[in-house]
């Protein structure tokens, strides 16, 4: 079974940037995450870099009304947790980096939704 843990900080990038070689190219900020990672030219570098900061459609300050004091997960997130477990799965088929950022303002505990994937993780194998 492979490890989920820290590594080394990858490259400082912006979200929602796609690597091609020496450009850069904007993925669409409107579709949700499931739906990035199935856009053909989303994995074109060694490495992938995903943050998961809001679920689609709901404001910074909603979320932090909703949310605060960040103890437990709220509302789970079900699609991007998969999202993001598939993100891993290629990474390690592909002997790729993975680096996913995940705020708390996802589901209401940041920690607990990193548990949730890596726990995806754990079942597929």
């Amino acid at each position: 079974m492979n490890e989920v843990g820290l590594g080394p900080r990858p490259p400082r990038t912006c979200s929602r940037l796609r690597f091609y070689s020496s450009r850069v190219q904007r993925v669409d900020a409107d579709a949700a995450l499931a739906e990035q990672v199935a856009m053909s030219e989303t994995f074109t570098a060694d490495f992938s870099v995903v943050r998961a900061l809001l679920r689609k459609g709901r404001g910074y300050e909603q979320a932090v009304k909703l949310f605060e004091p960040y103890r437990e997960t709220q509302e789970p997130d079900e699609l991007t947790r998969a999202a993001l477990a598939d993100i891993a799965r290629r990474s390690m088929r592909e002997k790729r980096r993975a680096y996913a950022y995940v705020n708390n303002r996802l589901e209401g505990n940041a920690p607990s939704t990193i548990e949730a994937v890596a726990g995806l993780l754990g079942s597929s194998e």
